[in-house]
């Protein structure tokens, strides 16, 4: 997770924490599968002062198989900033956010390099400094952190009875993907039959009796919910 804290200089922290993969810092990663990517959400609250100087903020990755550097254009809406953006994992990382004033000078700017990794990882400061900005009063932004959740969770059904499952993938501070591109798996699709995926959800059927686990994963997050199917 990236923080990061704006000073005069205010320096705010920007935390990163990807999905199923965050942002590491030290040692060599494994390398991941080709074209693996995860999906970073960003959010932050800016103080009057703050909204008062900067006007807009950008987050751009480089590093070793990324040819072109991927920016992302933040949303500055008032006190709230939010935006979203896919990074390949792999090794040598760099982060760099830039806060912009209304003419378009850059008010502020920093970055780290880190490895990213599938799993779990150490959180990340980028600091940036913002001369025009007095007293130390800290930005949060919080990268990452999506998380799915499957409804209802555990399911029973009866033998060729059907239910809707619904999964909702969310960001912190973002709110809910809208239409996900959720992936539904059954571990053992005899005893659970899915059929008719679409914008989240999927239509579960009871087919032999037992119990198995049925799935749902998005751009590299999964989750899971029991299903037991009664005679």
């Amino acid at each position: 997770m990236l923080t990061a804290r704006l000073g005069a200089p205010i320096r705010r922290a920007f935390a990163l924490a990807a999905l199923a993969t965050t942002v590491a810092c030290g040692g060599d990663p494994t390398p991941p599968p080709q074209g693996t990517e995860t999906e970073v959400a960003i959010s932050a609250t800016l103080t009057a002062e703050q909204q008062a100087v900067i006007a807009a903020m950008s987050v751009e990755v480089t590093g070793p198989g990324i040819s072109t550097p991927i920016v992302v254009t933040l949303n500055v809406s008032g006190a709230t900033v939010n935006g979203t953006v896919r990074v390949p994992v792999g090794s040598g990382r760099t982060f760099t956010v830039r806060a912009f004033d209304a003419q378009g000078q850059e008010v502020g700017s920093g970055s780290a390099t880190s490895n990213v990794v599938a799993g779990t990882n150490p959180t990340v400061t980028v600091p940036l400094n913002v001369a025009t900005l007095t007293g130390d009063v800290p930005i949060d932004v919080t990268i990452g952190s999506y998380t799915i959740t499957i409804a209802p969770s555990p399911v029973t059904v009866a033998r060729g009875q059907s239910r809707t499952l619904m999964a909702t993938v969310s960001a912190i501070g973002a709110g809910a993907v809208s239409n996900p591109d959720v992936q539904w798996g059954a571990r053992n699709p005899v005893v659970a039959g899915l059929s008719a995926a679409s914008n989240g959800s999927v239509t579960l059927t009871g087919g032999v009796a037992g119990t198995t686990t049925v799935v749902a994963s998005w751009r590299g997050i999964a989750t899971a919910v029991t299903v037991t199917v009664t005679p």
